[in-house]
């Protein structure tokens, strides 16, 4: 898994919709994540990156933590997303409708049909990245492999260990000779002979 990183330290210019900048410092980004295009919501703004397609939103905080109010919503990763659909002439959908809230991946917008077609192509050329990134883990990790040293030979132990079960002098059952108690009649143990 690829760690998180800090955003950029400036804000970039975004187009076609300029972004708050303390929206920006809301967003988790991944390592080598750049922002293509943004568009503002009716709740915050829908972002497109080389990676994924992801929301912020803002809600007044009574706690100021740090974001003043902005707040990392929904994220879809471009590697699995499907195209992206308008509905009503007035909302983009992204991603799948969930169950409990088939509104949820809906983002109103000012060009529904503009950012369906750029998130669409955003798809193909982010599906491109990740397949990069995961080459480049891919080749990381089998040169690990290949450089590591013998695997240290193993000691392997087995423990054998016998259980001697000795009749009850009450009943007559068996029981272990560990055992304190008789486990059919209850009756104590009888004491060690010397």
């Amino acid at each position: 898994m690829i760690a998180p990183v800090a955003p950029p330290p400036d804000v970039p210019a975004t187009k076609p919709d300029p972004i708050d900048p303390a929206a920006v410092r809301a967003i988790d980004f991944l390592d080598g994540e750049t922002i293509s295009s943004v568009w503002r919501t009716s709740r915050g703004f829908l972002i497109l990156t080389n990676l994924r397609v992801l929301s912020v939103w803002h809600q007044p905080a009574v706690l100021d933590l740090g974001h003043h109010g902005w707040r990392m919503g929904l994220t879809f990763f471009l590697f699995d997303l499907d195209t992206p659909r308008v509905i009503a002439d007035r909302f983009v959908e992204v991603g799948s409708v969930r169950e409990d809230d088939p509104s949820a991946s809906r983002f109103q917008v000012a060009d529904p049909a503009g950012v369906a077609e750029a998130i669409a192509a955003g798809i193909l050329l982010g599906r491109t990245n990740w397949q990069a990134r995961r080459a480049k883990v891919t080749a990381r990790l089998n040169a690990l492999g290949s450089t590591s040293a013998a695997p240290a030979k193993e000691t392997v132990r087995e423990i054998v260990r016998v259980i001697v079960r000795v009749p009850c002098p009450y009943c007559g059952s068996l029981m272990d000779e560990t055992a304190l108690r008789c486990p059919v009649c209850g009756a104590p143990r009888s004491p060690a002979r010397s």
